[in-house]
């Protein structure tokens, strides 16, 4: 055992100095799950304004908060409670349009939205505006005996920053905590509805590559797998990441199960999905069992058919198209007597810098990427000295679980 954490030890450290500088290999090396949907979405236009120049001449402008569209789509309707319509669009980073296509004393209704080939934007606030019947006359000079009042003033807002979003949506356990971690960091938590679907938002990002790992807790305190996928950030658009499915929670009402006795297997999924239990004895016995509209499942396992000894037991759910991947393995033992469980969940301590309950290459990753930087998180620190460095990567692979 001392020889192969050892042999653990060197090979991690020797990946430290590959990627002392950038944690790409490690984004390169997650493969993003098949489940997973990635849509870019550009910002929606906003102050949109409309403005009659002339009886058949509208004047239209707005802010444009996208980059990288295509273009944008100008939309009119002559009603407050008719049809919108297509007018124009305009080519990328053109704000502004002018409707020589408007009638005479008429109130129209305009609205615009950015597009991306064929994924468009939200829409813009609506803006209307009434066109004269007649040209309006220019207002009268003022009296030549007039006090030298102040000029008039001109307020040209600075332009705005366009902001960059990271939409995650997926399917959890009903109002279970979901949290979203960043470059290993805890960027956001939410709870997931009755229906086990969950969204959140991150924003404020800068452009660049990103690692984000997404987890469930149960109401017992059981964790998911951590979901783990690479992004590429967009600059002024929102990119939204829709089918991300988590795996269930599992666990055993024993840790040590008398031969021949019923050992319950239970934890959450989506609500009235299949979930496959997987029980790694000499043979691979697989069972199944259908959670509840609450999201458990329980199995009554009989145990006659194990050996004596150690084993393992995983769980995945299936709902629709979609298939998880394998929760975290629970270990339990074949015995002369039973030795019931206790009911808190017990996880690896030390190195599990993201909280999946493993030591693995993701928690590599993340200490990698704090690897020499200063002012780095001191959960990362293993050793507590102020610094991340061989030191730190030596503890880790002490407690490595792959």
């Amino acid at each position: 055992m001392l020889c192969i954490m050892k042999c653990l030890s060197r090979l991690l450290l020797l990946g430290v100095f590959l990627l002392s500088s950038s944690i790409a290999l490690a984004h390169a090396a997650v493969a993003l799950p098949t489940s997973v949907v990635i849509t870019i979405i550009p910002n929606a236009p906003s102050d949109l304004s409309a403005s009659a120049a002339a009886p058949t001449q509208v004047e239209l402008s707005w802010t444009d908060n996208s980059t990288g569209e295509d273009g944008f789509s100008i939309e009119r309707k002559t009603d407050v409670g008719g049809t919108y319509a297509q007018i124009a669009t305009t080519p990328a980073s053109i704000a502004t349009y002018v409707d020589n296509s408007a009638s005479a004393d008429t109130t129209y209704y305009y609205r615009v939205r950015a597009f991306v080939s064929t994924v468009y934007s939200l829409y813009s606030a609506e803006a209307s505006t009434t066109t004269p019947s007649v040209p309006t006359p220019p207002p009268p000079p003022p009296p030549s005996n007039s006090g030298g009042g102040g000029g008039g003033g001109y307020f040209n807002p600075p332009p705005m920053t366009p902001s960059t979003n990271v939409v995650i949506k997926g399917s959890a356990y009903p109002l279970s905590k979901v949290t979203v971690l960043k470059d290993g960091q805890i960027a956001v938590q939410t709870i997931a509805g009755p229906d086990a679907n969950f969204s959140v938002t991150i924003g404020d990002l800068s452009k660049g590559s990103y690692l984000f790992s997404v987890y469930a807790e149960d109401d017992t305190g059981h964790h998911s797998t951590n979901f783990t996928f690479p992004i590429t950030i967009t600059p002024g658009a929102t990119t939204v990441v829709s089918g991300v499915f988590l795996s269930p929670t599992i666990d055993v009402d024993k840790n040590q199960v008398k031969r021949g006795d019923t050992l319950v297997i239970f934890g959450k999924s989506v609500p009235n999905a299949q979930v496959n239990i997987q029980v790694h004895s000499t043979q691979l016995i697989s069972l199944m069992a259908t959670s509840s509209a609450s999201g458990a499942y329980l199995y009554d396992f009989n145990t006659a058919i194990l050996a004596l000894g150690s084993h393992t037991a995983k769980s995945k759910m299936a709902l629709d198209s979609l298939i998880s991947n394998d929760s975290l393995s629970r270990a339990f033992t074949v015995g002369n007597q039973n030795i019931f469980a206790s009911s808190t969940p017990s996880y690896p301590g030390k190195g599990d810098l993201n909280n999946d309950s493993r030591v693995n290459l993701v928690d590599f990753s993340v200490l990698a990427y704090w690897y020499r930087r200063p002012n780095s998180p001191p959960q990362y620190d293993l050793n507590s000295d102020g610094k991340i460095d061989l030191i730190d990567f030596s503890i880790l692979a002490y407690y490595w679980t792959g």
